[in-house]
């Protein structure tokens, strides 16, 4: 990351979809969040570290050609650390207890398409901010044409 003179970072983390997603404050450079809960309706957020007004909700040309990983940090900067994964075609196993239930059952808090780059003629994912049906953990599940039923269910929740 280059920090320019006078404090400020370059805008290249910049990440402004999805739970959590972050805009650079135009004064200070610092990654201000701009969509999630917290931010719902909201035309402007304070920057925390100067107090300038940075536009909230997602930007179209950032939101556009995000890889899975982007996404899932995204979420995960946001407090869905438990890895899920799926199961089977229609099913998804929390990390943090280990239950497998049918992704119909998961909560679903957010859902975005992202790419998946690194691997060659891949689908795109659904990138998913989930929590468990047994547990409650709150985790992100990447799902791609590999469980077509959970991916279903998931972006049909969402």
């Amino acid at each position: 990351m280059r920090i320019r003179r006078g404090g400020k970072v370059a805008a290249v983390t910049d990440v402004a979809t999805g739970l959590g997603g972050t805009a650079s404050c135009p004064t200070c450079g610092a990654q201000v969040t701009v969509t999630g809960p917290e931010v719902t309706g909201q035309a402007s957020v304070p920057c925390p570290k100067c107090g300038t007004a940075v536009p909230a909700g997602v930007r179209e040309e950032v939101a556009e050609d995000l890889t899975a990983d982007e996404v899932q940090r995204a979420f995960q900067a946001n407090g869905y650390d438990a890895l899920v994964q799926a199961a089977s075609p229609d099913a998804l196993r929390c990390g943090a207890c280990g239950a497998t239930s049918p992704a119909r059952d998961w909560t679903v808090d957010d859902v975005r398409r992202a790419s998946t780059p690194d691997v060659e003629g891949a689908p795109e994912a659904a990138v998913a901010a989930v929590r468990c049906p047994s547990c409650g953990a709150a985790g992100v599940a990447v799902v791609d044409d590999g469980a077509p039923d959970a991916l279903a269910a998931l972006e049909r929740r969402s």
